[in-house]
């Protein structure tokens, strides 16, 4: 529903009304999520006050995803709020609300910058929380980052950016996957691990980036966890001191927040998915979307019109096998995202309400990304290999020319081959303390 061009009013109309009212969460959390971008003042106002209303910090992220999804310039104030309040007392919920700033055109409110330059310079807030500040504050406030004479801001700056490209912290990158006259097809990949060696924070999108202009995301898939470190046994913690380990999935397409899966949350329920995991291929996400459908009329000044149609489709198929043992101490996790995508496109000439011609494009591609992790605690430092690639898939396009009776008066068939490539993974992630990544051996 999120992705529909032509509103399906009624629908939207019912699930507006009662969608406070589900009781099945994963019905419930998908409406909410899909109301955001078919939203209204009046839905805003209300899941405004639905957030102090929840219990959970699962609740929360779920409707800020929502509002999210609007785009409004009317929720700023919102995520804002949710900084002020949550950042000391639910980390997921500030992050998320960082985030969301990206999304905005803040470049002009002085409070964010200096609100985003505290949390950055604080001691006392996680550190991905602080690294995600500095994200926004270089994107959207780039002059006031380089004139900045605060030596304290300096000295943290360089500190973190040291950790950040030599310890394997945070590593992010992003590069091209195939260049058009357009714009640029691309991959962006972020990761942090904490001071101990343990996954705090994992996304990678496919995205298109458009000449001077933003950027598309097509596919995006983050990966939250927190305290996964209290159930190793080389850290010793007082049991008062303990945190549960929590993780969590997001899945959004085309810019828009589809999917928020909890993991686990707390040890019982982290080894219960554990034993729980499939040994076999098993589809985690299986869905099409439609992209465009649109269809337009434009007046010649011959008295003739030109009629345009164009519809798109997306279909996207995440696959996952895992294999994890507690006791020889490995896991081995292979997902397999597999997207296709149809454009097709009509130009028909019309006369007196009769068709004289009639232009028709096909584009169609297939592809698919691999993604390993393979992960040997029975080692100290522990071994990860993380490898991911891209197979080689071709862009088929088909043109016809037809006339009034369909029969075809010129085509034009073309294969774009896309060579295979491996996704590029940084090697500075080599110097964790706790952690070396061996790409070259098989675990």
């Amino acid at each position: 529903m999120s992705h529909q061009n032509h509103k399906a009013n009624q629908l939207i109309r019912i699930i507006n009304s009662n969608w406070n009212k589900l009781t099945l969460f994963d019905i419930r959390d998908k409406s909410i999520l899909a109301l955001g971008y078919h939203s209204d003042q009046k839905y805003l106002e209300e899941a405004r006050s639905q957030i102090l209303l929840c219990k959970s910090e699962a609740c929360i992220v779920t409707l800020l995803e929502s509002v999210r999804n609007s785009k409004s310039d009317q929720i700023e104030e919102l995520f804002l709020e949710r900084i002020i309040s949550n950042c000391s007392k639910q980390p997921l919920v500030c992050l998320i609300s960082i985030k969301a700033f990206n999304y905005f055109d803040i470049e002009t409110r002085k409070d964010i910058f200096f609100l985003l330059f505290e949390i950055f310079t604080s001691n006392l807030l996680d550190k991905d929380i602080r690294i995600e500040a500095l994200n926004v504050l270089v994107d959207k406030y780039p002059n006031e980052m380089a004139e900045n004479e605060d030596p304290n801001f300096k000295e943290k700056l360089i500190h973190y950016l040291n950790q950040s490209s030599l310890n394997g912290f945070s590593n992010s990158m992003r590069s091209s996957i195939k260049s058009y006259p357009s714009g640029i097809l691309g991959y962006n990949l972020n990761q942090l691990m904490s001071d101990d060696g343990y996954l705090r924070n994992f996304d990678f999108s496919v995205s298109f980036k458009q000449n001077n202009s933003s950027r598309l995301d097509f596919l995006k898939v983050e990966l939250y966890a927190d305290n996964l470190s209290s159930f190793s046994a080389k850290l010793k913690q007082k049991k008062k001191d303990r945190k549960d380990p929590t993780s969590s999935l997001h899945l959004s397409i085309m810019g828009q927040k589809l999917k928020i899966v909890e993991l686990f949350k707390g040890y019982a329920s982290m080894i219960s998915m554990l034993w729980a995991l499939p040994t076999s291929p098993t589809s985690l996400f299986n869905s099409n979307f439609l992209v465009n459908d649109q269809i337009e009329y434009i007046f010649l000044s011959n008295g003739m019109s030109l009629r345009i149609e164009n519809i798109g489709t997306l279909g996207i198929d995440i696959e996952g096998v895992t294999d994890v043992s507690l006791w020889n101490q490995y896991a081995k996790i292979n997902l397999k995202t597999r997207a296709s995508f149809i454009n097709e496109q009509n130009l028909i000439l019309i006369n007196n309400f009769n068709i004289l011609n009639t232009f028709q494009t096909s584009l169609k591609n297939q592809f698919l990304v691999d993604f390993d992790m393979n992960t040997d605690f029975n080692h100290d430092p522990y071994k990860l290999c993380i490898k991911m690639s891209q197979n080689k898939f071709h862009i088929k396009e088909l043109s016809k020319v037809l006339d009034g009776e369909k029969k075809i008066l010129q085509e034009i068939n073309k294969i774009l081959p896309i060579q295979g490539s491996g996704f590029m993974f940084s090697r500075e992630t080599v110097n964790l303390k706790d952690l070396s990544i061996i790409c070259e051996e098989t675990l």
